[in-house]
């Protein structure tokens, strides 16, 4: 049986620039799964010029794109001033070792940069009920 753990806010990107697309950064769960509720953008360098869109995506195997899916989109006006948040809630959705969370920019804005936060909890359950993870001798 899985027991969930308190919920925490994990950073997933610190002043992370949102005027060129890609993939910007990751998180990867090491041993126990990890819920995500929730996703929160704060806007640290004012948005201009146009729309920004942000997503934060699941990849079942670290690194590949095959089976990769969005789990979240987040729609930044053209103007938006520092301190501003935009979040979307509801997510629930769990990612095991092996796989990974990925910030995505696939529509770039010309100025702009924000935090991104994952309100999380991770449960407690059997890591042998995970086949990519096996104990070290």
């Amino acid at each position: 049986m899985a027991i969930e753990v308190n919920r925490v806010p994990l950073k997933l990107a610190t002043a992370q620039s949102i005027t060129t697309t890609g993939d910007k950064t990751t998180y990867r769960p090491g041993y126990y799964e990890t819920i995500v509720y929730a996703v929160s953008v704060v806007v640290t360098t004012a948005v201009g010029g146009d729309v920004a869109q942000l997503t934060v995506d699941h990849r079942p195997v670290v690194g590949s794109n095959t089976g990769r899916t969005t789990i979240a989109t987040i729609n930044l006006p053209a103007s938006l001033a520092v301190g501003q948040v935009r979040y979307r809630e509801g997510l629930n959705f769990t990612v095991r070792p092996g796989g990974e969370i990925v910030l995505a920019v696939p529509d770039a804005s010309a100025a702009g940069a924000v935090d991104v936060e994952l309100n999380t909890a991770q449960v407690w359950a059997q890591p042998l009920n995970n086949t990519a993870m096996v104990v070290s001798t």
